[in-house]
């Protein structure tokens, strides 16, 4: 189950199930609490989309205040949509590695993605030693970076699927998700929804897709919490490239080891 919480003094969703692993911070960000401005109001934290730098950085200051980290350790990486898996076992600077998803097994360094429509999943073993973040679009799920990751934290730890727990953050849900017939053809047929009675066009459900693989990579279904919002619908809470016509803020999946 999901919640939205001020708590640590930035309004952020947080997952029941990862707030139960002990020595393990974690957080969504919507765009509630920061200082951006126009289409970027207000959490803006990524540099990469025409926001002002200063905005930004004033903004990443605000989370990590929140997680209790140094404003510098807040970075977003050349997100490819593709498949690669990186282990930061070291801080690493803005755009140092081009890839979608981030595995940490030291304590104190964040891995975090930035989305507005694509799937943020964090992940976590139970005895909270090792963490991964995902960024996943229709692109990532089909190129199973979900499962790549999955893998690498075995490779990387030992860490046995089965103890590993996962949520998946807001993202386009199949309210909204229209694709066409190449789209389509590429997912599983239960993953693609007909509106006949609404338009007759296509939709994939990418929070099925996504739960599918975290299934096959061993992770059970209680071990998995999916958020019910949709960036698209949500727009007051949330930032979505798709509904804002490319111009838009980056929300952010964060998660670290604290000890």
């Amino acid at each position: 189950m999901f919640r939205l919480t001020s708590e640590t003094g930035l309004p952020m969703l947080r997952s029941s199930l990862l707030d139960e692993i002990p020595g393990v911070w974690h957080g969504f960000t919507t765009r509630i609490g920061g200082v951006s401005a126009g289409m970027f109001a207000y959490l803006n934290l990524s540099l990469n989309v025409g926001d002002s730098p200063d905005a930004v950085l004033q903004n990443r200051s605000l989370l990590a205040k929140s997680a209790g980290i140094m404003p510098e350790v807040v970075t977003l990486q050349a997100q490819q949509h593709g498949s690669e898996v990186v282990l930061c076992d070291e801080l690493s600077p803005e755009a140092a590695h081009r890839a979608d998803a981030f595995v940490a097994t030291r304590e104190a360094i964040p891995v975090l993605v930035g989305t507005a429509d694509c799937v943020p999943v964090l992940l976590a073993s139970e005895d909270g030693r090792i963490v991964a973040s995902i960024h996943a679009g229709w692109k990532g799920v089909l190129a199973e970076v979900i499962p790549r990751t999955i893998t690498a934290m075995r490779t990387v730890s030992g860490t046995r699927p089965e103890s590993v727990r996962a949520a998946i953050g807001p993202h386009i849900r199949a309210c909204c998700f229209e694709v066409g017939d190449d789209v389509a053809s590429r997912f599983r047929r239960e993953h693609v929804v007909e509106r006949h009675a609404r338009d007759g066009k296509l939709y994939v459900d990418l929070s099925a897709a996504a739960v599918c693989q975290l299934e096959d990579s061993g992770i059970a279904m209680k071990n998995i919490d999916v958020s019910s919002m949709c960036t698209v619908c949500r727009r007051d809470l949330l930032f979505s490239h798709r509904a804002s016509g490319g111009t838009t803020g980056r929300t952010v999946a964060m998660i670290m080891r604290l000890r």
